[in-house]
């Protein structure tokens, strides 16, 4: 056991230290560990993204575009590529998006009406999922927000030091009234009126 970071002993009894304030216990994540499948495949805060989403197999996860898969919380940076591989194996890929159709289209000889079709039907499907929040766009330094997903939901306080991750992930440090300021990820928080 690594004598670094905080002292720690979960519900279970399982001695782990800890560099962060994150919950988890390593040992409780390896235990349930599944044997084989894809989520026995994916490191833990990765596997624990896709079981949020009850995405449990890698048909479940071709169903899902790349952009909707990276923006879940717990998918880091090494992830995709790994995930992009698994489905790849199986002769699978991620879900087509349109900003991916878009991309394609150089110059209007370029578009086939079916491609354009299937890009339109894949964006209406994309803007009705729950995975984007627009109101990540509207936060501004000073503002009042709640968090409402993520390790810190139900938190509120001040919106400071507003960054874009390696990833493309827009982050931001919350202060609370009573000092405390941690970091979460801007579609997690809300603007707000009130506390």
């Amino acid at each position: 056991m690594s004598t670094k970071g905080t002292q720690k002993t979960c519900k279970k009894g399982h001695r782990y230290s800890k560099n962060s304030d994150c919950p988890t216990c390593p040992i409780c994540e390896e235990e349930r560990r599944p044997e084989d499948g894809l989520l026995s495949l994916i490191v833990a805060p990765a596997r624990r993204a896709l079981e949020r989403e009850n995405i449990k197999t890698v048909a479940d996860l071709s169903k899902w575009t790349e952009r909707e898969i990276s923006n879940l919380h717990g998918m880091g940076p090494s992830t995709i590529p790994k995930l992009k591989k698994i489905l790849q194996d199986n002769g699978l890929s991620f879900k087509s998006s349109v900003t991916g159709y878009c991309i394609k289209f150089k110059t209007l000889k370029d578009i086939n009406i079916d491609t354009l079709v299937e890009a339109i039907r894949d964006g209406v499907e994309h803007t009705n999922k729950k995975t984007i929040n627009m109101a990540t766009t509207n936060l501004k330094d000073g503002d009042l927000c709640k968090v409402i997903a993520g390790t810190h939901k139900g938190k509120s306080g001040l919106v400071q030091d507003i960054k874009t991750s390696k990833t493309g992930h827009i982050t931001i440090t919350v202060s609370q009234k009573n000092g405390v300021r941690f970091k979460t990820l801007g579609k997690n928080a809300e603007v707000t009126k009130d506390e």
